[in-house]
């Protein structure tokens, strides 16, 4: 009977979007191509178990234990607690498994020595957790299809004997026809042409699967998806949220409705900036802290023009009351925006964007409904009042910009 518990991955919203992590004790495919991410995936996976307390070993058919350890340096991994086991060709170009911690029988490579060292790994350190890089240079040792077929499909059930999660990198753009069959599970990693990488998880056999390609962003931590799920149940609030514009707050009943998202459109000069600053200064005025979205004026410009209208943001911010973000339109990235708004948000109340013409003229419909789905969830998930502003080229009229805007806002 398979083990049905899940272990996390070590990405945190991709966990969260499986319920908790894949099924342990099963071998996965991570596929993908040079430079998406293969290899920092599955080097984050065994940290995970680390931070578990778990043994780990990663299994290297491409580069030595050194070279790997200097690549990963930059992500503040413990890589002390890796087990490597380098399986490299010699001067003759015969591939070789050392002698090691896993390994006390030294010699040329084999299946069986292969198998042989991964029980030793399981039975006498307890490895909970494997990382095979790359199934694409174990392939290459062979030269008959069949002959391969047999020895990778003996290579993944003795690892689903052996009850270690595994996963297992291959280095194409698509998995042959033998390779997906025997697959448990397989993560897709994807680098497009406009610089955004992607990651989709295609099968995991007893599990639901998101079915949908996830932006992600290798940052100094390591894979962090540039998306977000809104929880199933959200409370629907009844509190109202001042506006600091008593004729608003008449008008409104009170102010917004705590939690909603606000669009304010208007034509260029009509006030939407004031309003974000006035509804920022009410914010912190309660002691509520807030989070400022520019894209139009740098924190030092916006922080003098607020004092022309008796908003002291400067203060606000030495008060820990107030976040600013700005992001040059011209460097615009939208997968590094939205972790920024994300690595903030914790503990706000109000939020403000100024403006979201930015998001519209950078990005495509696609994207664009992505992002913003994502980030109202992100901001009603944690019970946040925002605002996003955005400039029309008239007073009146429907003229909403070039994306639909109607889903999206309460």
């Amino acid at each position: 009977m398979e083990n049905s518990e899940k272990i996390g991955t070590g990405i945190s919203e991709l966990d969260r979007r499986l319920d908790g992590g894949i099924l342990s004790g099963r071998p996965y495919i991570l596929v993908g191509g040079s430079g998406t991410g293969k290899s920092v995936f599955g080097m984050q996976f065994l940290q995970e178990g680390i931070k578990k307390g778990e043994n780990v070993l990663y299994v290297t058919f491409e580069e030595p234990k050194e070279e790997i350890i200097k690549n990963m340096s930059g992500f503040g991994w413990d890589m002390s607690k890796v087990n490597f086991l380098e399986i490299l060709p010699d001067r003759d170009g015969n591939w070789r498994i050392p002698s090691g911690a896993f390994f006390e029988r030294p010699g040329m490579f084999s299946l069986s020595t292969l198998i042989t060292a991964l029980q030793d790994a399981v039975s006498s350190h307890k490895v909970k957790r494997l990382v095979v890089d790359s199934l694409t240079t174990f392939s290459s040792m062979y030269d008959e299809e069949s002959k391969l077929r047999k020895d990778t499909l003996a290579l993944l059930n003795n690892l689903s004997r052996l009850g270690i999660t595994s996963f297992l990198i291959v280095e194409r753009e698509e998995l042959s026809g033998m390779e997906n069959y025997l697959a448990r599970g397989t993560i897709r990693l994807i680098h497009r042409a406009d610089g955004r990488r992607m990651l989709k998880v295609e099968k995991l056999r007893g599990q639901k699967v998101p079915g949908v390609w996830l932006p992600f962003v290798i940052t100094n931590k390591g894979i962090r998806l540039a998306c977000y799920s809104t929880k199933k149940d959200v409370y629907a609030h009844k509190e109202r949220v001042k506006t600091g514009i008593e004729g608003l707050d008449k008008m409104l009943n009170g102010g917004f409705i705590k939690g909603d998202t606000v669009m304010i459109s208007g034509s260029p000069g009509s006030g939407k900036s004031v309003l974000g600053l006035q509804f920022t200064k009410e914010g912190c005025r309660k002691g509520e802290k807030c989070l400022y979205v520019t894209f139009e004026e740098r924190p030092a410009e916006l922080i003098r023009n607020a004092r022309n209208f008796d908003i002291d943001l400067e203060n606000m911010q030495k008060n820990s009351l107030v976040d600013i973000i700005f992001t040059s339109p011209i460097s615009f990235d939208v997968d590094e925006h939205f972790l920024e708004i994300k690595s903030l948000v914790k503990g706000k109340s109000r939020v403000v964007i100024d403006a979201i013409n930015t998001y519209q003229s950078k990005l495509d419909d696609a994207t664009y409904n992505e992002f913003m789905s994502s980030i109202i969830s992100l901001f009603k998930d944690n019970d946040i009042t925002s605002l996003h502003l955005v400039t029309v080229p008239q007073l009146v009229g429907s003229f909403l910009g070039e994306h639909s805007t109607s889903v999206a806002f309460d």
